[in-house]
């Protein structure tokens, strides 16, 4: 099976975590979501300064409205208990001044810091809750072997995945060829979680969609029986079939 992974933007580059150190040794900031942010930022030997498919360069201003497009209020913190008062406060303050921002997260938070251009400053910070439920990988094997079977996605034959193409993790796309050669593409929107295959496990029997007891939607390519270890399965939103 062919994996093709998202590629890295040209002239990616880091910043590794022990200039990041002397960085938050000047700050400013106090309290305790700055010592989480801090704390999930010295966990990551390097962060990426490029984003695949965002902007991580840009005046204070346009990441000010990307933040309140998107984030209104404060969720179910409301008080704005992870920087988001003082963030909003210094990005109005900051206007067309360029920022790079950086982010990182811990096991319930994504938190974000906001540098000078030339690097030398953190200007600001905020961190909000990641979204949906904490669901360990043993919740999703539980649901990609207990779920129950909503339809079938493709006839009931044999086929071979031949490539699983991740480069867009929103529309991730698997092909299969069945055993007359037909070969169907399936493009998966919305999508949360992907399960690779064991080895061995390429070669499919049934591809169903299933609804797990945690209430979620996998996409399931089932091997013939017997068969060993992980199946490829796709938690996401839809699925569209179509005839290559």
């Amino acid at each position: 099976m062919e994996v093709l992974s998202p590629k890295y933007p040209d002239g990616q580059h880091y910043i590794l975590r022990e200039y990041l150190r002397t960085l938050f040794a000047t700050a400013h900031f106090g309290g305790q979501a700055w010592s989480d942010c801090m704390k999930a930022f010295m966990g990551i030997r390097a962060i990426p300064v490029l984003g695949s498919n965002f902007t991580t360069l840009a005046p204070a201003s346009f990441f000010l409205h990307l933040y309140a497009s998107r984030e209104p209020d404060f969720g179910t913190d409301r008080e704005g208990r992870w920087g988001e008062v003082d963030f909003r406060r210094t990005l109005t303050e900051l206007g067309e001044q360029r920022l790079q921002m950086l982010i990182a997260s811990d096991e319930t938070r994504s938190w974000v810091i906001y540098l000078s251009e030339d690097l030398k400053t953190i200007l600001a910070f905020h961190g909000r809750l990641k979204p949906g439920p904490r669901l360990a990988p043993e919740d999703d094997e539980h649901d990609i072997g207990h779920g129950e079977v909503v339809r079938d996605l493709l006839p009931a034959e044999f086929a071979r995945v031949d490539k699983l193409d991740l480069t867009d993790m929103l529309s991730a796309r698997v092909e299969v060829r069945d055993v007359r050669g037909q070969c169907y593409e399936l493009t998966f929107a919305g999508c949360h979680r992907i399960q690779h295959p064991a080895p061995g496990n390429e070669l499919v029997a049934q591809a169903v969609e299933i609804r797990g007891p945690s209430g979620r939607s996998w996409f399931v390519f089932r091997p013939g029986e017997p068969h060993n270890g992980r199946v490829l399965a796709i938690q996401a939103e839809s699925v569209a079939v179509r005839l290559l």
